[in-house]
């Protein structure tokens, strides 16, 4: 079974899909794809993706309100800018103890632990999509905790550039809807998602 120590030594390859045979491997960024200061604060649309009630979303004007709806109102200050949140230590703390106090929330937060935000610029810039689930990801690589098999239901299909990951959790991109073509083995945050993934992700699996 592939423990997580494995899965973090392998996450410099892609993995084949069924549908595809070429070999793969990442490649720098692109100078188009870094992220200057301005594209980074620049506004964009942040939603929320409640893994828990069958895919849920609702949408915001700003990263904090979006922040806000998707742990439940316990994490009420997320900075506005979400490359900024990136290297805010407080907040990274504050949204990882989210699900360590999961069995303390109140019962009427049933869908408030946040798995990965995907972001549309690499260095964690542009617009967002906030994934929550019902529970931390378990300590292996070996099984699927949750699953998103079409992110055009909310409008991110070859969209994402960089993510972050949280609750224990790994995420896993594929190329096509409903886990098909080439995809990531399950990785942890990357401020680019590399050359051969970029702005391709349809589906997403946490582990």
């Amino acid at each position: 079974m592939t423990t997580r120590i494995t899965a973090i030594a392998a996450a410099a390859g892609l993995v084949l899909g069924a549908h595809s045979s070429a070999a793969l491997a990442l490649g720098a960024r692109p100078a188009a794809a870094a992220a200057t200061g301005a594209r980074a604060q620049a506004p964009g649309r942040h939603c929320v993706v409640h893994l828990g009630e069958r895919g849920r979303t609702s949408c915001h004007r700003t990263f904090r309100q979006a922040i806000a709806d998707a742990t439940g109102g316990r994490v009420a200050d997320a900075p506005l800018d979400p490359a900024a949140a990136v290297s805010d230590q407080t907040f990274n703390h504050h949204l990882d103890s989210t699900a360590d106090g999961k069995k303390h929330a109140r019962v009427a937060v049933q869908d408030a632990i946040v798995v990965s935000i995907e972001y549309q610029h690499a260095d964690f810039g542009g617009s967002s999509r906030v994934f929550t689930g019902t529970h931390p990801c378990t300590a292996t690589t070996g099984d699927v905790d949750f699953v998103y098999s079409n992110l055009a239901a909310v409008g991110f299909d070859d969209t994402i550039s960089s993510f972050m990951t949280f609750g224990n959790c790994f995420v896993s991109h594929f190329e096509n809807p409903d886990f098909g073509g080439i995809r990531t083995v399950f990785e942890p945050t990357r401020s680019y998602i590399g050359d051969l993934m970029n702005d391709r992700s349809s589906s997403l699996q946490w582990s």
